[in-house]
C-alpha cells in the first residue's frame, strides 16, 4: 500500500491504538443498494436507488469511525463476495477527509461525511456506493499532526511552478501533488478565449455521444441533428449523435478533468522504459481479448499463423520503436476496438483477408466505415503498410500517431481530441482524432490503471495542461425565469437531500406532481458517467399532506411549465443573469429546437413555427436555467 505521507507507517498505529476501536454505528442517511429489490432501509420508510449493481458496505456494518482510520469494504455482487483486486474504491464526497486505496481501503484524515463509489475494473458501469460519517477521534490524533505538518512544510518550488496557471486550476493541482509529489504540471498556453475555442470545436460533426448513454440536454438539436417532426435524433453513425455546446464546453474546462484518473489526458505521450512496463500494458488490457494472450492471426488465404508474442509484446515492442507511450497506445487500441474483436481486426472481412487495423486509422464516420478503414490498412507503404498482421498494425498505427500526431504539436489526447494547438501542423480544430466528445477522458482512465496496476503512479510523469484566456467561473450559475418556476415531473424520481443520486432520499416523486423550481445546480457527482447522465438538478419545493418539502431532483425528470407565448415572428428575451454577482462566467443560450424557436448570443427568442421549444440559458460552471415557449399561429 502506498501511503500518502513519509512517517505515516508507524504513526498511524499510534493513531489507530489512541483511536481504539471503531465506534459503533448510529442511524444516518447512507446510500446502500440491495440488488435484489434496490431498495435501502432508512428509519423513515424505503427509498429508491436507482444506480448500481454492487452491494457496498463498511467492513464490520460499522457505518461511523473514528479520524485518523483505515476502513475496507464488503463488496458484494448478486450476493457474491468480490476481492479487491477486481474493484476500485472512489473516494467521491469528503475528498478532503479520507484518501482511497489501490486495495480497497480508505485512510481518514478528517471529520465529516465520506461516500464512497465502487466500480468493477473491468467494467466501471457495474458500480455501488456506501458511506460512513467520520467522527472525531478520543485520543492523539498522531495522522492529523502529521499532516499538519507536512501542509505547514509546503513545497515552496512547487508552487513556483503553478505561475503560469490561472488561480482556479490551483486547487486541483494542489490536490494532485499532495498525493502524487512527483507529478510534473506545465502550462500551455494556448492564446485562445475560451468560449470562442467551444464554439470552434461545436461546428459541423466533429463532436459526437453515445445516444443512450447521455442525458438529452447534452445531444444537439439543431438542424441536420434533430428531426423536429419525429422528435428523434439524427444518428450520425450507427448508435451515435451529435452533441452541443453545453457537452463540448464541460469536456474542453480543464478543471472538469484535474482529477486522479482524468488528468492522463494531458500526459505527454512518449515512451519512458523506466516505468512503463508489460505488466502495465497487460492492466490496461485486462477483460479484454488481448489480455495475456498471444496475437495470433489468419493470413490472406486463411491459414492460422503463430505469432509468438502477445498483444501486449507487440504494444511495448512498437512503443519502443515509435516513441509513443505504450499505455497510451494499450488505451486507444482499447477505446477503438473495445473488449471482443470486430470486423476490423478479424483478418477475415471480404475483400481484405488478412488485412488489420487496430486503430481505425481511416475508418471515418458514416456507412462503410470499416471497409474505408481497412483500405487504408491495405494500401501504401508508409507507417508499415500493408497491415497483414496484428502485430505490424499496432506498430504502423504508433508509427503513423507519431508522426501525424504527437510529433505535429498534438502530443496530449486531450489535443488529439481538441486540436487548440495554433502551432501544430494542422492548424486549430482539426486533425482530431476521433469524434466521440468523451474519448480522451476515457482514455485518460485506461491510462491510469496501467499506471496503478504497475505501481508506476509515483514516478515522475508529465502533464501538460491547456490553458485559455477568459475562463469560466466554476462557481457561477444562471438566473432568470427558472427561479419560482413550475415544473412537472415527467417520471418517477426521488426528491432527495443534495444534487446527486447517492443522497438520501426525502420523498418519492410521481409523473405528473408539479414542484416549484428555486434553482438549478450542477451535480455533485465527480464521475463523467454519473455527470452526464444526470449533469443538472433542481432544487424544488411542493406540498404534500400540508407539509413543505424542499431536495433535489435531477433535470432529467423535470418538465418546466410554459413561460412564454409567441406567435410565429415574434420574440422575447431569456432574462438570465449570473449568480453570485459579479461573477467572471459567461451565460450562453441554446435552443432545443430550432425548427420552433430558436435564441441568439443576447438571449432573445425568436419564434419560428407552431409547437413547444425548451430554451437553455447554461455555463460552463455546470448549471443550466431553462424556459419552455410555446409558438402559436398570429
Amino acid at each position: 500500500m502506498k501511503k500518502r505521507w513519509i512517517a505515516a507507517g508507524a504513526l498511524l498505529c499510534a493513531a489507530l491504538v489512541a483511536a481504539g476501536p471503531a465506534q459503533a454505528a448510529t442511524p444516518f442517511d447512507a446510500y446502500y443498494e440491495d440488488p435484489a429489490d434496490g431498495f435501502f432501509e432508512r428509519a423513515s420508510g424505503f427509498a429508491y436507488t436507482p444506480l448500481g449493481e454492487l452491494t457496498v458496505r463498511p467492513a464490520d456494518g460499522v457505518r461511523q469511525i473514528a479520524a485518523g482510520s483505515w476502513l475496507g469494504f464488503d463488496v458484494a455482487r448478486d450476493g457474491a463476495a468480490l476481492e479487491p483486486a477486481v474493484y476500485t474504491v472512489e473516494v467521491v464526497e469528503g475528498r478532503d477527509i479520507a484518501e482511497a486505496y489501490a486495495n480497497g481501503e480508505i485512510v481518514t484524515f478528517g471529520t465529516g461525511r465520506v461516500v464512497v463509489r465502487v466500480f468493477l475494473d473491468d467494467d466501471p458501469s457495474v458500480e455501488g456506493f456506501g458511506a460512513v460519517d467520520v467522527v472525531p477521534a478520543d485520543g492523539d490524533n498522531a495522522l492529523f499532526d502529521e499532516k499538519a505538518n507536512v501542509d505547514a512544510a509546503a513545497d515552496a518550488a512547487f508552487e513556483a511552478t503553478l505561475t503560469g496557471f490561472p488561480d482556479s486550476y490551483k486547487p486541483y493541482l494542489r490536490a494532485l501533488h499532495a498525493l502524487h509529489p512527483a507529478w510534473v504540471f506545465e502550462p500551455f498556453d494556448t492564446g485562445l478565449d475560451f468560449f470562442e475555442a467551444v464554439a470552434g470545436e461545436s461546428t459541423g460533426d466533429r463532436m459526437l455521444t453515445l445516444r443512450l448513454n447521455f442525458a438529452d440536454v447534452y445531444k444537439s438539436r439543431a438542424a441536420g441533428d434533430y428531426d423536429a417532426a419525429t422528435g428523434e435524433y439524427i444518428v450520425k453513425d450507427p448508435g451515435w449523435v451529435s452533441v452541443n455546446g453545453t457537452t463540448i464546453s464541460w469536456f474542453m474546462d480543464v478543471r472538469n478533468q484535474l482529477d486522479e484518473q482524468h488528468v492522463f489526458q494531458f500526459e505527454l505521450l512518449r515512451y519512458d522504459a523506466d516505468v512503463q512496463t508489460l505488466a502495465g500494458v497487460e492492466a490496461i488490457l485486462d477483460g479484454t481479448f488481448m489480455h495475456e494472450a498471444q496475437c495470433d492471426y489468419a493470413d490472406a488465404d486463411g491459414r492460422t499463423v503463430a505469432a509468438g508474442e502477445t498483444y501486449a509484446e507487440a504494444i511495448l515492442s512498437a512503443a519502443s520503436e515509435s516513441g509513443v507511450s505504450p499505455y497510451y497506445l494499450a488505451a486507444k487500441i482499447r477505446g477503438e476496438i473495445g473488449t471482443t474483436p470486430t470486423r476490423s481486426i478479424s483478418g477475415t472481412e471480404a475483400g481484405y483477408e488478412g488485412i488489420y487495423n487496430f486503430y481505425n486509422i481511416g475508418a471515418s464516420d458514416g456507412e462503410g466505415n470499416i471497409e474505408r478503414g481497412l483500405a487504408w490498412a491495405a494500401s501504401g507503404s508508409s507507417y508499415n503498410r500493408p497491415w497483414t498482421s496484428p502485430a505490424a498494425s499496432i506498430l504502423g498505427g504508433a508509427l503513423y500517431l507519431a508522426q501525424e500526431y504527437i510529433g505535429a504539436g498534438q502530443y496530449t489526447g486531450y489535443l488529439q481530441k481538441f486540436n487548440v494547438n495554433a502551432d501544430s501542423d494542422a492548424g486549430l480544430y482539426s486533425n482530431q482524432y476521433m469524434t466521440n466528445v468523451s474519448g480522451a477522458a476515457g482514455q485518460a482512465v485506461s491510462a491510469y490503471t496501467g499506471y496503478a496496476d504497475a505501481g508506476a503512479l509515483d514516478t515522475a510523469i508529465v502533464f501538460s495542461i491547456p490553458v485559455y484566456d477568459n475562463m469560466p467561473g466554476a462557481a457561477a450559475r444562471a438566473t432568470g425565469f427558472l427561479l419560482n418556476a413550475a415544473g412537472v415531473i415527467s417520471n418517477d424520481a426521488a426528491l432527495r437531500t443534495g444534487a446527486a443520486p447517492w443522497n438520501a432520499a426525502l420523498a418519492q416523486l410521481a409523473a405528473g406532481d408539479i414542484v416549484t423550481v428555486l434553482r438549478s445546480v450542477p451535480t455533485d457527482a465527480a464521475t463523467i458517467r454519473a455527470y452526464m447522465t444526470y449533469p443538472h438538478w433542481y432544487e424544488v419545493e411542493l406540498s404534500r399532506d400540508g407539509e413543505t418539502l424542499r431536495g433535489y431532483v435531477a433535470a432529467n425528470f423535470v418538465e418546466m411549465a410554459v413561460g412564454r407565448v409567441l406567435c410565429v415572428g415574434q420574440s422575447t428575451v431569456f432574462a438570465a443573469s449570473l449568480e453570485p454577482a459579479g461573477s467572471d462566467d459567461v451565460v450562453r443560450y441554446l435552443s432545443e429546437d430550432t425548427a420552433v424557436a430558436t435564441v441568439d448570443a443576447d438571449g432573445v427568442i425568436t419564434a419560428v413555427a407552431p409547437g413547444t421549444a425548451t430554451v437553455v440559458a447554461y455555463t460552463s460552471g455546470g448549471v443550466a436555467a431553462k424556459m419552455r415557449v410555446a409558438v402559436r399561429e398570429d
